[in-house]
């Protein structure tokens, strides 16, 4: 065996790759497209494009695809190919919600690591909201960016400890989440906001706390979230006997048993969509606004104008890799 000519890379000084602050790491699951998955592509699309077009911050975007169908698949593919995501990672088999986290969260080396299900949709300035609230309070473990009321008592021990001591923080309580909020998320899951008027949740009260004029809720949510990297990669692996669904909590106890604070954005800065963008107050209400609703991040024929100018790219430097490396050898 022999080696014919020079690495291309070593030909090449000073190559240095620097990461972005954020890696958003997604995890999507369509297997198929009808029944429960009916919209499912479509509303991966909504979550990516308002990801890439509402974030003023450069990010890494990293989606590990748990078994879709290949239409599904492809699309991610193509995102990959056009470098509107960074990552992608195909499993054959789905693996689970728990032990995909495995393998993103253990991967990442920003500083940051932010996850959502991939039917969330991102508003302009989310990463900001939730950067602002690490900034100005310590000790902050998880930050969801829309706060849920019945998440303020769910491994908040350590949160609550620490707030009660804090001189330097004001605490509210009452029914402070905007009604818009709470109707709209119950709406994601497929129920009515009466569960926090007259239901199971009506006895509940949401926690402010501010400090030097932030403001935060207490809670926070598995459907979104953003942490330091350095404290989920201490906190990996997670058990993943449970497959599809049930060991997500088990981020949340871990950083309250570490001693960290879970709280959530005052603004509602992302939006959990569900299964079903047909005839969604929430999205035709959006869509009246002229925000950020495309069909599709991508079109056809820009990819293949980008694909031709590669090929043509790399065409011309192996050309002058053959060139140099022929003088050399």
């Amino acid at each position: 065996m022999v080696r014919i000519g020079i690495n291309p890379g070593k030909l090449v000084p000073n190559l240095t790759y620097n990461n972005p602050l954020i890696t958003v790491c997604i995890i999507s699951h369509i297997p198929v497209t009808e029944g429960y998955w009916k919209e499912s592509i479509n509303i991966l699309k909504v979550c990516l494009d308002s990801l890439i077009s509402n974030t003023k911050l450069p990010i890494n975007i990293f989606v590990f695809d748990n078994a879709s169908c290949s239409a599904a698949k492809e699309y991610l593919l193509d995102l990959l190919r056009n470098d509107q995501i960074q990552f992608l990672l195909l499993s054959s088999k789905n693996i689970g919600k728990c032990n995909a986290w495995n393998f993103l969260f253990g991967s990442v080396q920003s500083e940051y690591i932010v996850y959502a299900d991939s039917d969330v949709y991102f508003y302009p300035g989310w990463e900001k909201a939730h950067l602002d609230i690490f900034s100005k309070f310590d000790s902050v473990g998880m930050v969801t960016g829309l706060p849920v009321r019945e998440k303020v008592h769910l491994d908040t021990i350590s949160t609550f400890r620490q707030i009660e001591t804090d001189i330097g923080i004001e605490i509210t309580k009452g029914k402070l989440i905007p009604y818009s909020y709470l109707k709209d998320f119950r709406a994601s899951l497929g129920d009515d906001v009466e569960i926090y008027m007259s239901g199971e949740y009506s006895h509940i009260e949401d926690v402010m706390i501010e400090k030097e004029n932030q403001q935060a809720y207490v809670g926070a949510s598995h459907f979104e979230f953003m942490l330091r990297t350095k404290v989920v990669q201490s906190l990996i692996p997670f058990p993943t006997n449970r497959l599809i669904a049930g060991n997500e909590s088990l981020l949340n106890e871990s950083i309250d048993k570490i001693g960290l604070k879970l709280l959530s954005t005052v603004e509602r800065v992302v939006h959990h969509i569900g299964n079903s963008l047909e005839g969604d107050e929430w999205f035709n209400d959006l869509a009246g606004k002229n925000s950020i609703v495309k069909k599709s991040v991508y079109s056809k024929r820009s990819y293949l104008r980008k694909s031709l100018f590669k090929a043509l790219a790399r065409r011309f430097l192996l050309y002058i890799y053959s060139l140099i490396s022929g003088k050399l050898s």
